[in-house]
């Protein structure tokens, strides 16, 4: 069975981790959206096609959960990276829990979330005078992929996932909005390389310091954003605000 420590969803991820005593993963596990465990999920969800992919789950009713079956021949820890579009512009990111073989594995697992994106709309609007009014936000409308994490930022980074080697079963209880999924990856978790490995492998492959003149990206003009709260401002307050 996968490690759940002590059996109990009231664990800390920190004990969780410790008791595992896996190593990170060097296997990758790819599971489509509609390859859904019918037997184990809601009559409610179904599988068809969105955006140009096919076998996605869509995932627009309430209260309901869908279940994945898999094997897995390395054991290890594993990031959870799931590929997902938004359906409805009600501004409600995905809410949901994540069990293994029906257990939650840890506290934080009860409450994951999947962001709702926002891109500025098309159509800029301006007054008589031709000063601009802060962009309309628009839900992105394409597939994004996301590991999950902890939504109050108690836990840096990304989560990771203990399984033993065998079969088991993953299952999504959806709380509140609603998904479309196209692909839900296990992998091996991410780590972060020394700096000073970094800086080598750059000397190594002949880079060169940069010595040209500084690169701007203004904060207002962000591709994606995680609520649709976040638009440009103007702010008369100090002469170093760019653009002048």
């Amino acid at each position: 069975p996968a490690i759940t420590a002590y059996g109990a969803s009231e664990t800390k991820y920190s004990d969780y981790i410790e008791n595992s005593a896996y190593k990170e993963s060097l296997e990758d596990i790819i599971l489509c959206g509609g390859d859904y465990d019918a037997s184990q999920s809601s009559a409610l969800v179904s599988k068809g096609s969105y955006l140009g992919e096919d076998n996605v789950l869509i995932w627009d009713s309430n209260d309901d959960q869908v279940s994945y079956k898999f094997d897995v021949k390395t054991e290890g820890l594993y990031n959870i990276r799931i590929t997902y579009a938004s359906v409805a512009e009600n501004g409600n990111d995905f809410e949901f829990g994540l069990k293994i073989d029906g257990e939650y594995p840890f506290e934080t697992s009860k409450t994951l979330m999947l962001p709702q994106m926002w891109q500025n709309a098309d159509t800029k609007k301006t007054d008589a005078s031709g000063n601009e009014y802060a962009p309309e936000q628009a839900v992105y409308n394409s597939y994004i992929s996301k590991e999950l994490f902890d939504p109050s930022g108690s836990i840096m980074g990304e989560l990771e996932f203990a399984f033993s080697s065998g079969r088991h079963t993953v299952t999504l209880e959806k709380e509140t909005g609603s998904v479309i999924i196209s692909e839900i990856a296990l992998s091996a978790a991410l780590t972060s390389e020394k700096y000073d490995d970094i800086i080598k492998q750059y000397k190594d492959s002949k880079y060169s310091e940069y010595s040209g003149d500084p690169i701007i990206i203004e904060g207002e003009d962000a591709t994606l954003k995680s609520t649709r709260s976040l638009v440009a401002k103007s702010d008369n307050s100090s002469a170093d605000i760019l653009p002048k």
